[in-house]
């Protein structure tokens, strides 16, 4: 079974003030990815049918998932994804401890997060509909597909359209607005009623 959850964001940077919203997502195992929206396969390049066949043979363990972590593209370019295999972040938890296996799920993928975010946000100043796959094949300056780069904005390199301070700024952000609904979520879901820490750190950081 699947949990679901729409993550709003909303910061100001040197590109603007950016809004956004992304799906929030865990399941229980590897399959769990491509129920929680349309054409999660057609995005993510990792075949279904071959996930389903390697879960099936038993290769997603708390050790060794097929498929981790994705944060992707859905619906027809209309929504962007965070979502977990839970089981294997259980595994994460089990060898390295609550906060760090959380801590480094969360800063993971909320790096491609951001990029998205950023990403569509420049598409949309562009002109580029966030509404479909518009802003996915929106040409940057270097033809479909190639979004904008990370680093040292300068006029000579004009495929550098994020500042690197801006992206790790933006980051930063990004995993504040995610981090207490990603812990909350792993809590409803996997805790059963027991204390599992969790309700102390929220409680400590709300």
């Amino acid at each position: 079974m699947e949990m679901m959850k729409r993550v709003f964001v909303s910061f100001n940077t040197d590109l603007g003030k950016i809004e956004d919203s992304f799906i929030l997502a865990m399941s229980d195992d590897s399959t769990g990815l491509y129920r929680i929206g349309e054409d999660v396969e057609k995005f993510c390049g990792v075949s279904e049918s071959e996930v389903i066949e390697a879960v099936n043979a038993g290769k997603d363990r708390p050790d060794g998932a097929v498929i981790y972590g994705m944060c992707n593209i859905m619906n027809g370019g209309r929504d962007i994804y965070f979502w977990t295999n839970g089981n294997r972040l259980i595994g994460a938890i089990n060898k390295i401890g609550l906060l760090p296996a959380i801590f480094e799920q969360v800063s993971h993928e909320c790096t491609h997060l951001t990029r998205k975010i950023l990403t569509r946000h420049i598409a949309k100043s562009k002109g580029a509909s966030l509404e479909n796959e518009e802003w996915v094949k929106f040409d940057f300056g270097a033809g479909s597909y190639n979004w904008p780069g990370i680093g040292d904005v300068v006029d000579s390199n004009p495929l550098i359209q994020i500042d690197e301070e801006v992206f790790a700024t933006s980051l930063g952000l990004v995993i504040q607005e995610t981090i207490t609904h990603f812990m909350e979520m792993y809590e409803k879901k996997y805790a059963n009623g027991k204390d599992t820490n969790i309700s102390r750190v929220l409680n400590r950081i709300s």
